[in-house]
């Protein structure tokens, strides 16, 4: 019975250092029908996930990414044409294109490489992923795409100048500290009546419940980045001279030069000489998310 029992046990310590063999080395990866040779840290298949997870150094090297570590946070920043992915090691949430989102595995730190979760990472930046489990081969499809320029501040001659675009940028920073407070009657007065009325909001009572706060994540952001307070640049782009649209980043002050860690954008409209903010948030294409020499 004892010789069994040891034989049932050499069996199955034999079948699992081959899965854990195999789920570590037998990965081929493709990047648009080329095979990417790993000389040294290899990808492998988390166990718990069920996630393969890559070397940061493949992201940078294979998806045309500029790649930088804050050893200080243990946070891998990856930057492809303006699109920014923040992976904090250990954290099962990212900042991808200035969005907080959910992930289903964590970036680890394994024999003293960064790895991080291969699909996650590849579809944020704009690629498709897909999985052969019979050849164990992962397929990447990078996407060619133009890019867009920024919208750049419109020069003078015209009824807007420099300092009111100042002044806008100041007012959206101050809606947001205001937001922040929770001092939402003074919030209500910078908002677009006209806005406020397609929304179906007729008072100061209870409207913040239906409001799309200009502040978005700004409290996960600080707490995922351990910040205890960040700053708000804003690009101004006019339309006419009484309506411009605000681009709006938030920037965190353990990296005040890097790229923001949330964007977000309104429409404004002038009315009677007084600028109002349009309540309906303006998507903020890939291309955009720079930080602007011309904003304020």
């Amino acid at each position: 019975m004892k010789r069994i029992i040891i034989a049932i046990v050499s069996v199955i310590t034999l079948v699992i250092g081959i899965a854990c063999f195999a789920s570590s080395q037998d990965i081929t990866v493709k990047v648009d029908g080329k095979t990417i040779a790993f000389p040294d840290a290899r990808p492998f298949i988390d166990s718990k996930s069920n996630r393969t997870m890559i070397p940061v150094r493949f992201v940078a090297e294979n998806l045309g990414c500029k790649v930088d570590w804050n050893s200080e946070l243990k946070v891998v920043y990856i930057n492809k044409n303006g699109i920014l992915i923040e992976l904090k090691i250990g954290v099962l949430e990212a900042i991808a294109d200035g969005k907080v989102i959910a992930l289903d595995a964590k970036a680890v730190i394994k024999e003293d490489r960064t790895f991080v979760p291969l699909r996650f990472v590849s579809e944020a930046l704009g690629a498709n992923v897909e999985w052969n489990g019979s050849t164990r081969t992962v397929y990447i499809t990078t996407g060619k795409t133009s890019p867009t320029l920024a919208p750049k501040v419109t020069p003078a001659p015209t009824s807007i100048v420099n300092e009111e675009y100042k002044k806008i940028a100041d007012m959206i920073r101050t809606v947001i500290e205001l937001e922040m407070a929770k001092e939402w009657d003074k919030v209500y007065n910078y908002l677009s009546p006209e806005s406020l009325k397609k929304k179906g909001i007729t008072s100061k009572d209870g409207f913040e419940k239906k409001y799309v706060k200009l502040s978005g994540s700004y409290n996960n952001l600080m707490k995922l980045k351990n910040l205890k307070e960040c700053y708000t640049k804003c690009l101004i782009e006019k339309i006419n001279d009484t309506k411009v649209r605000v681009i709006y980043g938030v920037y965190g002050y353990p990296k005040p030069d890097g790229y923001a860690m949330y964007y977000d954008s309104r429409n404004l409209v002038k009315i009677d000489s007084k600028w109002y903010i349009d309540i309906e948030p303006i998507i903020v294409k890939n291309t955009e998310p720079f930080l602007y020499e011309e904003g304020y």
